[in-house]
């Protein structure tokens, strides 16, 4: 993958993306709604991610910033929340799916044919390290 390529594959995430999907907490089934934005940082290298979602009742807002780093093929991600809490995580594209991947959550998917959804699953890393189904989410080009 040459680096222009690396940073074509984030091409597809610039916009606004309205979020739906469906979170399991215990017996309980948790609505998400929201809005997801990307938009390239001054000089195309970098993208900024702004995300605010509704989980059930609950607030979510956070910055990410992605990169793209040529030597390893990955993206590098950084976030912020409006909680104090920061971190990071790392992407990779193979075979039209996207992971990202941190120490205790992991997402899954690709975008739809058109690009105008993307769509997958997060999943969380339990005490004995097994990957448990988190929830499902889509985000829907606007």
């Amino acid at each position: 993958m040459s680096k222009d390529t690396g940073y074509d594959l984030l091409k597809p995430f610039v916009g606004k993306w309205h979020t739906s999907g469906i979170m399991k907490s215990g017996k309980d089934t948790l609505k998400i709604s929201g809005t997801d934005t990307y938009e390239w940082l001054p000089g195309n290298y970098f993208l900024l991610h702004k995300v605010a979602v509704q989980i059930g009742e609950e607030i979510n807002e956070s910055l990410e910033i992605i990169g793209y780093d040529a030597l390893t093929e990955t993206y590098p991600m950084q976030y912020f929340d409006h909680k104090g809490n920061t971190g990071t995580m790392l992407a990779s594209y193979l075979d039209g799916h996207w992971t990202f991947l941190g120490d205790t959550l992991r997402f899954t998917g690709k975008f739809s044919k058109s690009n105008n959804v993307l769509s997958g699953i997060w999943e969380q890393k339990n005490e004995e390290g097994e990957w448990i189904h988190l929830m499902d989410i889509s985000l829907e080009r606007a």
